[in-house]
């Protein structure tokens, strides 16, 4: 058999030119550690089949290699490695984690011969995003109460454990989470909760101060009998949620009241433009709520929206809302500001 994979034990890999390809021996079960290793990091729920894959495979093929290196692989062996090795090396085993695509009758890899090969009976298989959204959120309601603080390790078995989920939810949660600046690596310490950023803080305002104003408006100008019927009863489980003094509540309200006010503007943009900061937004108001404003007056400022949008007042309602924003803006700044010079003060006041 003329194969690459069919050179005799003794052959010098080097004379025969494959010296750039790895060292020699153990090439095949090394090759397919390598391409399973992606699969794993990206893995969140076991996969049966999978599994059976990853295991099947360096067992057969060294069994099939070994025959055909001492001249006892029959014909049909002999095809069996060439089934396997061309998808291999021409798509290569990512293929498998990185290209697929679904069909109604199965996950196919994207080249031809691939198409051929044993994944082709594989089912297709549901997408579960929302365990990793749950653990995502449950951490960072954690952050933002102030239970897990700035520089505070975050271990992914404690969380899968406290969480009862295994543990590719959660490493998929806090890969976001690092993605997002909420966690960041710590040299022989791994993940830990990230300071808050003067300048995405402040970045992150200015996109709200204009884009919460728009959907007041906007809510006051088309909704505004609507914001009657359904707004007063948000304001209400606002001023519940402080009275019960549970940070992670009082988030969640705010942000339903302003989720509320973003669908009542019939501006199908905004939402999804708000969404995209509302982790960093959830970090910051835990803040706030804890530390600087005090959350009944937050709720006084949101009445007062709400009766401009219901008022069909949309310039008025664009005005309270950028002022409601800048407001917790200046305070936010202001203090990390404060906390950064402190933290220069006192890095001086150790090295000198």
């Amino acid at each position: 058999m003329r194969h690459p994979f069919a050179l005799e034990p003794h052959r010098d890999h080097h004379a025969a030119g494959l010296a750039g390809y790895g060292r020699p021996g153990r090439y095949l079960k090394r090759q397919i550690g390598r391409r399973t290793q992606p699969y794993r990091a990206s893995e969140t729920e076991p996969i049966a089949a999978m599994e059976r894959l990853i295991a099947w495979l360096p067992a057969i093929l060294q069994g099939i290699l070994q025959r055909a290196l001492h001249g006892n692989a029959g014909s049909a062996e002999a095809g069996q490695i060439g089934r396997l090795a061309r998808p291999m090396a021409e798509a290569g085993w990512r293929q498998v984690t990185d290209h697929r695509h679904a069909r109604q009758d199965g996950w196919i890899l994207n080249s031809d011969s691939a198409r051929r090969s044993i994944l082709r009976p594989m089912k297709v298989l549901a997408v579960q995003p929302k365990l990793v959204e749950q653990v995502h959120e449950a951490i960072v309601s954690e952050i933002s109460a102030g239970k897990l603080k700035p520089g505070e390790r975050v271990i992914q078995e404690q969380i899968a454990q406290m969480l009862g989920v295994s543990r590719q939810p959660v490493q998929q949660a806090l890969l976001l989470l690092r993605n997002q600046g909420v966690l960041r690596d710590a040299p022989g310490r791994g993940l830990i909760v990230a300071s808050l950023d003067l300048d995405q803080v402040s970045n992150m305002y200015d996109i709200r101060a204009v884009m919460e104003g728009l959907a007041f408006r906007k809510a006051a100008e088309r909704n505004a009998e609507r914001a009657k019927k359904q707004g007063p009863a948000l304001i209400q489980n606002g001023r519940k949620a402080v009275t019960g003094g549970s940070v992670a509540a009082m988030i969640a309200a705010d942000l339903k009241f302003h989720g509320f006010v973003y669908g009542l503007s019939e501006n199908p943009l905004i939402a999804p433009t708000m969404e995209a900061q509302w982790t960093y937004t959830q970090r910051v108001m835990g803040e706030v709520l804890m530390r600087d404003e005090l959350p009944r007056d937050i709720w006084d400022q949101h009445e007062a929206m709400l009766h401009a949008v219901m008022s069909g007042d949309g310039a008025g309602a664009e005005a309270l809302a950028r002022q409601h924003v800048t407001q917790a803006a200046a305070v936010m700044i202001s203090r990390l500001r404060s906390e950064a010079a402190v933290a220069v003060e006192d890095a001086v006041t150790a090295s000198a």
